[in-house]
């Protein structure tokens, strides 16, 4: 048990590192690219990206979480570890190249950013070569690490190196998604030392779809929360609204990649401990994680919106002042989506209970299409950032009705009511406080608000939750 503890904290703290860098690139790149190409340069960007990426998403269905739940429960047996891959990737494969073709097709019709499109197609070539379900499954996310390490930082060298003014949007979309493909490929030489394709039957491959399908319900679902408020602000405002929704959205993503770094290890671990009936360590497990990402979440979200208005001009320059109220508007959805993504991957994906994640996401994405249609038009981003946080509270509110029988509700809204009142009143604290000038402003803001929230969700996790406590000292001894 210890050494399972030990295995998922290091597993954690890879794919922690991972979705960081995979977040944090465009973070490091965005003050220099909205500079150098502006947001309307970003608009043309991020939208003929958001049309690209549902190309992506049907040529691998719902691939990511099913083919690491399959690997997960078959990873002990060489055997049935080589036949469930070889099955799985045969039909991501014939659907990537499907997709492919009708991304060609989609671009010799398409007038508006024809070059950017072209360009795009290498994020749905990538999808053939996309195993890092395979590499979940399996534990194995050092590899995923190390490869998003190496090509992030060669992406932001080119880009630094390339891009130097608005006429080289192309010069920046072909490095991103070039980028994407070149990362997929990387893994490949080493998948010989896991597993062996073995040419699969035509009724093995096939029997894959129908599941698959089920659970690209809720990747669509989800997607059209994410990607489909993008295409219709650039439908229905301008470019430089999209371009200012694009960069509040990348800001927040930092929080949600603490989210979904640990979704994506507990979910190959509660499967297999599900599958060998270890039910306490199931329930354990999710009370921890709950108290984890309210505690984390609750602090990234008022500490985002307290310093928004020094950090947006700092940090992206002129034209971008959008940022700020959309930054205010989107932030709550972060604590949201948390609260889902726990109930997702340790509860309901585990427990086969994929017919229930499916219909909340599709009744939030149904909402979130209707609140963009009517609030876009008046509002602009900020319309969409409204019924963006509607629709992820109108989720988790969803799922957790659906599974009250199974899990403590009651339990788990005590424990983490406390940590948003504490990031209230560290809010409250530093919100209004200005010291010389914006810079100086920021620090103490930083510094204040993180000594505010970190003693009071100490005091508290060490008068209520002494075995956490005890947990941290026993991995930090361990660590030494």
């Amino acid at each position: 048990m210890k050494e399972n503890r030990n295995g998922l904290k290091k597993n954690y703290a890879y794919n922690l590192l991972y979705r960081i860098v995979t977040l944090v690139t465009p973070l490091i790149t965005s003050p220099y690219i909205s500079r150098v190409i502006g947001a309307d340069g970003i608009g043309q960007y991020s939208y003929t990206y958001a049309i690209s990426h549902y190309f992506l998403i049907f040529a691998v269905l719902g691939v990511s979480d099913y083919g690491n739940r399959c690997i997960a429960k078959v990873r002990d047996s060489k055997e049935e570890r080589n036949k469930v891959f070889s099955e799985i990737v045969s039909l991501q494969i014939l659907l990537s190249v499907g997709m492919s073709i009708l991304y060609i097709i989609y671009c010799l019709v398409v007038t508006e950013n024809r070059r950017l499109a072209y360009m795009q197609g290498f994020n749905v070539l990538s999808a053939i070569f996309d195993v890092t379900w395979l590499l979940f499954g399996l534990e194995l996310f050092y590899v995923t690490t190390l490869r998003n390490v190496i090509v992030k930082i060669g992406t932001v060298l080119l880009i630094l190196l390339l891009v130097k003014s608005p006429n080289d949007v192309w010069k920046y979309t072909l490095i991103m998604s070039g980028g994407t493909l070149v990362g997929q490929l990387s893994v490949w030489p080493i998948l010989r030392n896991y597993v062996c394709f073995i040419r699969p039957k035509w009724n093995d491959v096939i029997k894959h779809l129908k599941p698959n399908l089920v659970l690209f319900l809720p990747v669509i679902a989800n997607d059209l929360l994410g990607y489909f408020d993008k295409i219709m602000i650039g439908n229905m405002s301008i470019d430089a609204e999209l371009g200012c929704y694009d960069n509040a959205e990348k800001l927040l993503s930092i929080p949600n990649s603490l989210v979904t770094a640990l979704g994506t290890v507990m979910l190959p671990r509660v499967s297999n401990s599900i599958a060998k009936g270890e039910l306490k360590s199931v329930n354990e497990m999710i009370q921890k994680s709950m108290l984890f990402v309210v505690f984390a979440t609750s602090a990234l979200v008022f500490g985002i919106c307290a310093v928004a208005k020094e950090f947006v001009p700092l940090f992206f320059g002129t034209g971008f002042d959008l940022v700020v109220p959309l930054l205010y508007t989107l932030a709550p959805y972060i604590i949201f989506v948390s609260w889902a993504n726990v109930l997702k991957t340790q509860v309901l994906l585990p427990n086969n209970k994929d017919m229930t994640f499916v219909v909340c996401l599709i009744l939030g994405a149904f909402v979130n299409v209707v609140l963009n249609y009517c609030l876009i038009g008046t509002s602009g981003a900020v319309g969409a950032a409204i019924a963006t946080t509607i629709s992820e509270g109108l989720i988790a509110v969803s799922e957790t009705v659906a599974l009250r029988k199974l899990i403590d509700v009651k339990r788990y809204l005590i424990q983490g009511l406390p940590f948003i009142l504490f990031g209230f009143l560290m809010f409250s604290v530093i919100h209004d406080l200005y010291v010389l000038n914006d810079i100086i402003t920021l620090i103490c803001k930083v510094m204040i608000g993180a000594i505010v929230y970190l003693v009071c969700s100490w005091l508290y996790i060490y008068r209520f939750y002494p075995d956490v406590i005890t947990s941290l000292k026993v991995f930090r001894r361990k660590k030494e």
